[in-house]
C-alpha cells in the first residue's frame, strides 16, 4: 500500500503525528513526510523534482509558463502522495 504501514484489516495506519511539507524553490520542489516525536522528525519519505522555476528570471523578470506548469504538476503529485 505505497509503503504505508497497515493495521488491523489491512487499513492504512497513519500515526497521529505524521506530517508532510512541500518546499517550492527556485530550482526544485521537495517533499518530506515524517513522523514527529518529542520535537524530532523521523523521515518516512523524501522526494525531489527539478522544475527550474527560476530559469530566466533574472534576465526577464518573469517566471516562464513551462516552468510554472512543471512546478504545479510536481506540487500536485506530492499533495496526492502526502494524503
Amino acid at each position: 500500500m505505497n509503503g504505508v504501514p497497515t493495521g488491523k484489516g489491512g487499513h492504512a495506519y497513519h500515526p497521529a503525528n505524521r506530517r508532510a511539507v512541500i518546499d517550492v524553490g527556485t530550482n526544485s520542489v521537495k517533499l518530506l513526510i515524517g513522523d514527529i516525536t518529542g520535537g524530532a522528525v523521523t523521515p518516512v519519505l523524501e522526494a525531489s523534482k527539478q522544475t527550474r522555476l527560476g530559469a530566466g528570471l533574472y534576465s526577464t523578470r518573469r517566471l516562464q509558463a513551462p516552468a510554472i506548469a512543471l512546478t504545479a504538476e510536481a506540487a500536485a503529485e506530492f499533495c496526492k502522495t502526502a494524503v
